[in-house]
């Protein structure tokens, strides 16, 4: 994408066509999109914010204090989700390696 936050348009668009054709009636489908650096698309960017005001009004702790929380928290979550991805990616080729060679 050559714009700012295009790709996590076309990544909420392209969950958008597969996922909401099979959505039960009565639920609501947000597409959760985080680029590489972090940014949000605009759907969930609008869903964290009324989470986190949420979240201000029930414990009374300002919405800036609940924001960088749960970013850091969100942030947290995902990087530990890539690395588990890569590892167990990296087994598997090593145990390719390994059978193929030795």
């Amino acid at each position: 994408a050559t714009e700012d936050g295009g790709a996590a348009k076309l990544a909420e668009k392209a969950k958008r066509d597969a996922y909401l054709p099979d959505m039960p009636q009565g639920f609501k489908f947000v597409p959760l999109v985080v680029e590489i650096f972090g940014r949000m698309g605009e759907d969930g960017e609008q869903l964290f914010s009324t989470l986190v005001k949420r979240v201000a009004e029930r414990t009374m702790l300002p919405k800036g204090v609940c924001t960088a929380t749960w970013r850091m928290r969100l942030s947290m979550a995902l990087q530990r989700e890539q690395a588990r991805i890569i590892l167990h990616r990296a087994g598997k080729l090593l145990s390719g390696v390994r059978s193929k060679y030795g």
